[in-house]
């Protein structure tokens, strides 16, 4: 079974992904595999941005990460384990591109959701702190819902 977390932006996904990477032992010992894909050790950023872009033949920095999407497939082929994959990144793939990934595998799709204003107000204030962002919210909802 492969479980594709789509981690909504401003909903814990981070602290989830830290949690699973941190623990990768204590979850295959109950048959959850949280592999290691990849530059980045708490997530499948990686695997995510590759599916969002331009098929696969035509994408000129594909070659690292069809490579990874080969070597997900073949650890899913490879065991009777159950497999989390998860990167916020999901959320912006086409679902029928998430196939080049999981195939005909059964595959559980979790996805956490926030209420909107809370959500737009957290994303709000981590632009203003991360990007240096200076327009005021009125400013940023309107750009914000027309996205």
């Amino acid at each position: 079974m492969i479980y594709l977390h789509i981690g909504r932006h401003k909903t814990g996904t981070s602290q989830l992904q830290r949690f699973m990477s941190r623990n990768r032992d204590k979850l295959a010992d109950r048959k959850f595999v949280y592999p290691r894909i990849g530059d980045q050790p708490d997530a499948h950023h990686g695997v995510a941005l590759h599916l969002m872009g331009p098929t696969t033949d035509a994408n000129s920095s594909s070659g690292k990460c069809s490579l990874e999407i080969l070597e997900l497939q073949r650890l899913f082929d490879s065991s009777d384990d159950n497999f989390v994959i998860s990167s916020e990144a999901f959320q912006n793939i086409e679902p029928r591109r998430t196939l080049e990934l999981v195939g005909d595998r059964e595959t559980i799709v979790v996805c956490y959701f926030r209420e909107q204003a809370s959500y737009v107000l957290s994303a709000y204030s981590q632009h203003v702190v991360g990007a240096k962002y200076c327009r005021d919210f009125s400013a940023y909802i309107e750009t914000f819902f027309r996205r």
